[in-house]
């Protein structure tokens, strides 16, 4: 099958009747039906997942497979019909429901979770694997289709009762647990670097440059009163980012009778509650919304 596959010739033409063969319906139910009585069986399961480990876990399988999948994502027409085909797929309910219902007996077994989690923490160890799924995750996040969907999405669950209560449900369970509480804790302090809070307050500045060149264009007061007295200090962006991320970033997010505490830690700088109020009101934009709505 390999020497097969290594001849271009070969491997059009397989290619060619296996696409011809997937046209078709009936072949796809047919092929369908044939998988899910094989995993219906629990020997036939195991068996085929412990295949798959000793597959996955050979990286020469493993180089070529990516490899293979970076020439075909390369290809514009073949990215295009593998992107048609996964947004087809997921177009069907029933097909979401079994994924759905999938992932659910998956995380609610501990050892396939800590599995998971021990697997994306080797993976994120490894400087070269981190810059490529951060640059990844930029290419994605920079794609308006994928923000404008993913926003949709959310909205969508949030409107849904019962999802949004079992959000809710979901976060106070994650931060009732110390040793959750202790890892978000500790994550933030490691990605919250100097070069970071610059980072975040720069994003802050822009917004609300965008902001008032938009109502400028639209000849529209500004929602905010003019700031009277004194300059700006040009640490107040920074001060704001760090609360700003202290109240919308953090699960749980910091009390305000804490906040002078919280910022004097990671800035050096102090401020009373009621300022650091003044600064999270006067930087966070009216229209943006708490990652954690349910959080308090």
């Amino acid at each position: 099958m390999r020497r097969a596959w290594a001849d271009p010739e070969k491997r059009d033409r397989m290619s060619k009747a296996m696409r011809l063969a997937l046209a078709d319906p009936e072949v796809r139910k047919r092929i369908s039906e044939s998988k899910r009585r094989a995993l219906a069986d629990p020997k036939t399961r195991d068996r085929m997942t412990k295949a798959n480990r000793r597959t996955g876990a050979d990286p020469e399988v493993r180089r070529h497979k990516s490899e293979s999948m970076k020439l075909a994502w390369a290809d514009p027409e073949k990215r295009d019909r593998m992107t048609k085909a996964v947004r087809r797929t997921l177009a069907d309910p029933e097909v979401r429901k079994r994924m759905s219902e999938s992932q659910r007996r998956t995380l609610a077994d501990p050892k396939k979770r800590k599995r998971m989690s021990e697997a994306m923490r080797r993976a994120w160890t490894d400087p070269e694997t981190r810059d490529r799924m951060t640059k990844a995750n930029r290419r994605t996040g920079a794609d308006p289709e994928v923000r404008k969907h993913k926003s949709e999405g959310i909205r969508l669950a949030w409107a849904n009762p019962e999802k949004r209560d079992k959000w809710t449900e979901a976060n106070r369970r994650k931060s009732a647990d110390p040793e959750v509480r202790k890892r978000i804790s500790e994550g933030v302090r490691r990605t919250w670097t100097p070069e970071r809070r610059r980072s975040v307050s720069q994003q802050i500045k822009d917004v609300w440059a965008e902001h008032g060149a938009k109502v400028q264009a639209a000849k529209q007061p500004s929602p905010k009163p003019v700031r009277l007295g004194r300059p700006r200090h040009p640490e107040s962006a920074e001060n704001a980012a760090v609360i700003i991320e202290a109240r919308d970033g953090l699960v749980p997010r910091v009390p305000w009778t804490k906040m002078p505490q919280f910022l004097f830690r990671k800035t050096g700088r102090t401020l009373s509650v009621g300022g650091c109020r003044s600064l999270y009101e006067e930087y966070k934009m009216p229209s943006m919304q708490p990652r954690d709505a349910a959080a308090t």
